[in-house]
C-alpha cells in the first residue's frame, strides 16, 4: 500500500494542535451561558478581591443592586451630616407651630457656649456666632442673653447659621455635646419637645456620593443613614469602607477606631418571594444559629424572629435576619423590591460569610437543594413547635420562661423539632441533647446562665454548620478525569503521574461536638490556654466507639467488601500518638486493601503528675485513612457519601486532607525530587492560599515563611541540585528542612519529606513517640521513622469539603509530579514569602503568580478559580478581622531550637534502619540537653483540679 507522506504529515500536525488545545473546564468559563451557583462563586469573589466595579447579573441579564442603612447615636454622624436647613429654619417663621418656649430652647441651645464639649470648641463656637451676627438682619440680637419673639420678625440669623452648618469647615452643629443632640433636651417630660430639627438632617456635600438619605428612628433619638445603591458589589463595599472612616474616633497619636458598618443590606433580586421561600427559612436558620454560637448578640436582638405574627415568612413586617421587601430603596426612581439581612452584616468577615451563601443562588435562581426530605422546611410553624422528645420533659418547671424576653417556643433551637428533619445517627444525638439541656435547664433561675447554656447547645450540635452544608452551591458531579492529569504532549519519557501510589488521610467531623466549660484564672494570658472543668454537651467515649465502627462499615460496603471486615484496632496498650488514647477501626474494600478509621486531633486534660484526668477526652474529628493506591473517582465518591448519609461533614479549618506521595519515582532520580521541592517553594505562596486554611497554618508550618533559610540558600542549592541521594538527604537535613521548634514536631511543615532523609538523621533523635501536650513531659527532640516507609507528605491541604475537592488537590500534585520528573522548565530558586496579610493586600501580584504557576504545570486555571478566589477572598475578610493574629504571633512561645547536629557521613542502610516505634527516649550530653518549656500551666492545673472538686456550676450535668 502506498504510503501517503503530506497526510500522514498533516494529522501529525493535527495531534499536536489539538493537544494544545486545553480541555473544556467543568467551572466554566466567565462567557459560559446557563451557570451553576458553584460556577458563579468563583466569578463573584474574583471581582470582590480585586476591586472590579463590574454589574453583578442574574443569568437573564438583569443588575443585582445593594444597599444598606445603619442607625446610631454617636456625634459623630455630624463628619458626614448637618442640619436641614428647611427644617430648622421653620422653627422660627411667623407661621410656625413651635411656642415662644420651644423657640426659646432651640434658640438658646444654637447660641449657649456651655452647651459644647470643651472651652476650645466653645471659643470656635462663639467665633462662628460672631459671625452669623455680623451677616445678620439688624432686628435680630444674637448674642442677647433673652429671646424676644416679637424681634424675630424674620430669621436670616438662623438661616445664615444653618448655612455655615452646610457649607463652612468649621461646623458649629459638630461641635455640640452628643447629648444635646442624641438624648434631647427636648423630650423631657416636663419641658418643651421640639428635637425635630436636630434629627432632621441631610449629607454633607461629599456624603452626597454615597448617602440617599438621613431619618431618625425612635422618637428622634438615634439616625438612620441610608446608602445609595450601587450596581456592584465593589462600589457598595467601598461606600461602607468610606462611612466606616468618615464616622471613626480619632484619637491622639493612634490610628483611627473604624465604627461599625452597616446593620441592614439589601439585595435587589428578580426572583419572588414563592419562588426562595425554602431558601429564605434555611438563610434564615443559619444567620440565626451562627450568630448564637458565635455569641453575636442576636438572642437580644430585635431582629431574630422566625416567623410573623401569622406564621407567614413573606410578610414585610417580620423582624427577622433576612426577609423580603417591596419597598426599602430607590435606584434611577425605580423602587426596587428584594432581600434585606438584618443580621451579621457589620463585619466584612461575617457579611462575606453570608453573601458567598446567597448571592451564587441569587444570581443564577438555584433555590432547589434541599435538606433531608423536600418541603421540610417550608411549614416553619411547625418546626419552631417544642420537639416531640421534650414531651416527657417538665418544661414549666424547665428554662423556657428564662432565656430573657423572647418566646421559647419560635427563638430557642434546643427546643425546635429537628428530628423529622435530620438523618439518623446525627438525629439521636441532636434529640438526646435536647432532653439533657431540658433537664439542666430545670436547676437554673438565672437568664444568663441558661442563654450560656444555649449557646452551648448550638456549638456542640453543629446545626449552623448542618443547614450551612445545605445552603452551599453543589458540586459538580466527579468524574475519573477530574483526578487525572493529562500529560503534555511536549514533555519526554514514559513517567505516568497518575500511576504514582498515593495515600489519603481525609478528616471529617463527628456529627456532635463538645461544649466545654474552662476555667479563667491569671495564668491564661501568659499560657494563651484555659483548662478543662467539665463537658457540658458531646459523645461519650462509647459513642465515639460505635459511631467509627458503624463508619467503618459503612465505607467497607461502600467500597464493595464487607462489614464483616470491621477489626477493632483499640488497645490501651498502644502508645497512640504519644497520649495512648486509640480509638480505630480497620476494614478491607474489594480488594482486600485495609483501611483504617480513627478519631485524631484528641482534646484532653492532666492533671499535675501527668495523667489525663477522666472523662477529659473530647473534641477532636474523624481521619480515615486510605491504603497504598491509585484511587478512583468511585471509590472516593463512596466515602464523601458515606461522610453525608452519618451527617459528618468536613471543615476546612479543621483536620488536614493529607496526601502521602510514594517515593518510589525518586529512588533513581533524586535531581527530580529537588525540582519537586523547588518548585513547591517558588510557587508555595499559591499553594497556601489554594489550599491552606490561615485557621490551620501552625499544624503545617512553612518553613522560613517570611524569609530564606539559615546558613545557605537551600531552595537555590535544589533548583541546581545534580548529585545522589545521599548528597540530597545530607543536604535536606543539614539545611533543617524539618519543624525546629520547641514545643512542635519535626513534620509539623507544609510539605514533610523526613521520611526520605531518615538514614542520615542522628540516631538520638529517632525515638518513640511523645505526648506534645502532656505538661510534664519534656519536649524532645525526635522523629518518627519506619525504613519501610518511604514517603512525602503534603500536610497544607486541608480537609476536602467533597470529592470535587479532593480530586483538584490530587490532580494539582500529580501535575507537579510530571513538572518535577519529565519538565524541561528550570526553577528559579526562590523561597516565596508566606505572609498571610501581604498575600492579601496584594491580591493581583498573587493572581499573576497564580495564573504563572499553572500555566507552568499545564493546568487549566479555570479548574481551579473556584478555589482560588473564594478562598482569596475568604483570607482578606480573615486579615481584617479581631480573630486574625499573625503566625509569628502565635509562635511566639515556641522559639526555634538549635543543637540537632550534623548529618551522618555514612547513610544507613535500609536493612539496618530505625524505627521510631521501638527505640525509647534518653537524655544525652550536657552541652545539648533537651529544652523544656518552663510550666506555669502546672499551677493552672492544680487551679482546675480544685474547681473540679467543688463544682456547683449550673452547666454541670
Amino acid at each position: 500500500m502506498k504510503v501517503n507522506k503530506k497526510a500522514i504529515a498533516i494529522a501529525a500536525l493535527l495531534v499536536v494542535a489539538l493537544g494544545c488545545v486545553k480541555k473544556k473546564s467543568k467551572v466554566a468559563s466567565a462567557v459560559s451561558s446557563n451557570r451553576s451557583a458553584f460556577q458563579r462563586q468563583s466569578e463573584i469573589a474574583r471581582a470582590r478581591v480585586l476591586g472590579l466595579a463590574e454589574p453583578l447579573r442574574t443569568e437573564d441579564g438583569k443588575i443585582v443592586r445593594f444597599g444598606a442603612e445603619k442607625e446610631g447615636s454617636t456625634r459623630r454622624i455630624f463628619n458626614i451630616a448637618t442640619f436641614n436647613l428647611n427644617a430648622l429654619v421653620s422653627v422660627f417663621k411667623p407661621t410656625s407651630s413651635a411656642s415662644a418656649a420651644e423657640k426659646k430652647a432651640l434658640f438658646d441651645v444654637l447660641r449657649d457656649p456651655n452647651a459644647q464639649k470643651s472651652v476650645e470648641e466653645a471659643s470656635v463656637w462663639t467665633s462662628v456666632w460672631e459671625m452669623v451676627q455680623e451677616r445678620a438682619a439688624s432686628n435680630f440680637d444674637a448674642s442677647s442673653d433673652s429671646y424676644d419673639d416679637e424681634k424675630f420678625s424674620n430669621y436670616n440669623a438662623v438661616e445664615k447659621f444653618a448655612r455655615v452648618s452646610l457649607d463652612d469647615v468649621l461646623t458649629p452643629s459638630a461641635l455640640l455635646k452628643a447629648e444635646v443632640i442624641l438624648k434631647g433636651i427636648y423630650a423631657q417630660a416636663d419641658g418643651p419637645s421640639y428635637g425635630a430639627p436636630f434629627f432632621n438632617l441631610v449629607p454633607r456635600a461629599e456624603a452626597r456620593k454615597y448617602i440617599e438619605s438621613i431619618g431618625t428612628e425612635a422618637a428622634g433619638k438615634i439616625w438612620e443613614i441610608r446608602l445609595r445603591p450601587t450596581d456592584s458589589l465593589k462600589e457598595f463595599e467601598d461606600s461602607v469602607s468610606w462611612y466606616r472612616s468618615q464616622i471613626a474616633s480619632q484619637r491622639k497619636g493612634e490610628d483611627p477606631e473604624l465604627y461599625d458598618g452597616p446593620g441592614h443590606v439589601w439585595i435587589s433580586t428578580p426572583n419572588s418571594a414563592e419562588s426562595v421561600s425554602h431558601y429564605v427559612n434555611l438563610l434564615r436558620l443559619f444567620i440565626y444559629l451562627r450568630g448564637v454560637s458565635q455569641s453575636t448578640g442576636i438572642m437580644n436582638s430585635k431582629y431574630n424572629s422566625m416567623l410573623g405574627s401569622s406564621g407567614n415568612f413573606k410578610s414585610e413586617s417580620i423582624r427577622a435576619p433576612v426577609r423580603f421587601t417591596s419597598n426599602k430603596f430607590y435606584s434611577d426612581g425605580e423602587m426596587l423590591s428584594g432581600w434585606e439581612i438584618r443580621s451579621g452584616m457589620k463585619s466584612e468577615w461575617h457579611r462575606g460569610q453570608i453573601l458567598d451563601l446567597m448571592l451564587p443562588r441569587l444570581v443564577v435562581g438555584d433555590f432547589l437543594r434541599a435538606p433531608e426530605k423536600q418541603g421540610q422546611f417550608e411549614q416553619m410553624d411547625q418546626f419552631f413547635q417544642p420537639s416531640d422528645v421534650l414531651k416527657g420533659v417538665n418544661l414549666e418547671a424547665g428554662c423556657w420562661s428564662q432565656i430573657l424576653t423572647y418566646d421559647p417556643a419560635s427563638q430557642n433551637p434546643a427546643s425546635w423539632s429537628w428530628g423529622p428533619r435530620l438523618r439518623s445517627p446525627y438525629r439521636e444525638f441532636v434529640e438526646r441533647t435536647q432532653v439533657e439541656y431540658a433537664q439542666r435547664c430545670k436547676a437554673i433561675n438565672n437568664p444568663e446562665e441558661t442563654e450560656k447554656l444555649t449557646k452551648a447547645w448550638v456549638r456542640a450540635t453543629g446545626v449552623a454548620s448542618q443547614v450551612e452544608a445545605w445552603l452551599q452551591p453543589t458540586p459538580p458531579t466527579t468524574t475519573e478525569a477530574d483526578f487525572r492529569f493529562s500529560p503534555p504532549g511536549d514533555r519526554q519519557g514514559s513517567f505516568d503521574a497518575n500511576t504514582v501510589d498515593l495515600g489519603l488521610e481525609l478528616t471529617s467531623r463527628f456529627p456532635l461536638s463538645t461544649a466545654s466549660e474552662f476555667a479563667d484564672d491569671e495564668l491564661e494570658e501568659e499560657t494563651g490556654k484555659k483548662e478543662w472543668l467539665q463537658t457540658v454537651f458531646g459523645m461519650s467515649d462509647a459513642e465515639r466507639t460505635e459511631f467509627l465502627r458503624d463508619m467503618a462499615g459503612k465505607l467497607s460496603s461502600a467500597l464493595g467488601g464487607s462489614a464483616a471486615s470491621v477489626a477493632d484496632l483499640s488497645n490501651p496498650d498502644e502508645t497512640g500518638h504519644g497520649h495512648g488514647i486509640v480509638k480505630a477501626f480497620s476494614f478491607l474494600d474489594a480488594s482486600r486493601r485495609k483501611w483504617r478509621v480513627e478519631w485524631d486531633g484528641v482534646g484532653r486534660s492532666y492533671d499535675d503528675s501527668g495523667k489525663i484526668v477522666p472523662d477529659s477526652p473530647r473534641g477532636g474529628h474523624i481521619e480515615v485513612v486510605t491504603p497504598k493506591f491509585q484511587p478512583t473517582a468511585q471509590e472516593l465518591e463512596s466515602v464523601y457519601r458515606v461522610f453525608s448519609e452519618m451527617s459528618s461533614i468536613p471543615s476546612s479549618d479543621f483536620g488536614g486532607g493529607h496526601i502521602n506521595i510514594d517515593l518510589a519515582p525518586f529512588e533513581c532520580n533524586p535531581k527530580a525530587l529537588a525540582r519537586f521541592i523547588s518548585f513547591f517553594h517558588e510557587y508555595r505562596d499559591v499553594m497556601t492560599v489554594l489550599f491552606q486554611s490561615p485557621k490551620r497554618m501552625k499544624s503545617a508550618e512553612p518553613l522560613w515563611a517570611n524569609g530564606e533559610p539559615k546558613g545557605n540558600d537551600l531552595v537555590a542549592l535544589l533548583s541546581r541540585f545534580n548529585g545522589n541521594s545521599s548528597d540530597l538527604a545530607k543536604i535536606l537535613y543539614d539545611s533543617r528542612y524539618f519543624n525546629t521548634r520547641v514545643g512542635r514536631k519535626t513534620k509539623y511543615t507544609q510539605l514533610n519529606v523526613t521520611a526520605f532523609f531518615q538514614d542520615v538523621v542522628p540516631a538520638r533523635f529517632v525515638t518513640s513517640d511523645f505526648d506534645i501536650m502532656n505538661p510534664t513531659v519534656p519536649w524532645r527532640q525526635t522523629f518518627e521513622f519506619d525504613p519501610r516507609i518511604r514517603k512525602m507528605e503534603f500536610r497544607l491541604f486541608d480537609a476536602p469539603k467533597h470529592s470535587f475537592e479532593l480530586a483538584s488537590q490530587i490532580r494539582f500534585v500529580r501535575a507537579l509530579l510530571d513538572l518535577a520528573v519529565r519538565g524541561t522548565e528550570s526553577p528559579k530558586g526562590l523561597n516565596a514569602r508566606v505572609d498571610q496579610v501581604e498575600m492579601a493586600r496584594n491580591p493581583s501580584a498573587l493572581a499573576q503568580r497564580y495564573d504563572e504557576f499553572l500555566k507552568l504545570l499545564r493546568l487549566n486555571t479555570a479548574d481551579y478559580d473556584w478555589l482560588f478566589w473564594p478562598r482569596l477572598s475568604k483570607l482578606r475578610a480573615f486579615v481584617n478581622s479581631d480573630a486574625f493574629s499573625p503566625l509569628a504571633e502565635k509562635l511566639a512561645a515556641n522559639p526555634q531550637r538549635e543543637g540537632w547536629g550534623p548529618s551522618l557521613s555514612t547513610p544507613r542502610t535500609q536493612a539496618n534502619g530505625l524505627v521510631s516505634a521501638m527505640r525509647s527516649f534518653e537524655r544525652y550530653g550536657k552541652s545539648d540537653t533537651v529544652a523544656e518549656i518552663s510550666n506555669p500551666r502546672l499551677q493552672q492545673i492544680r487551679n482546675a483540679a480544685s474547681a473540679r472538686e467543688g463544682l456547683s456550676c449550673p452547666l454541670a450535668p
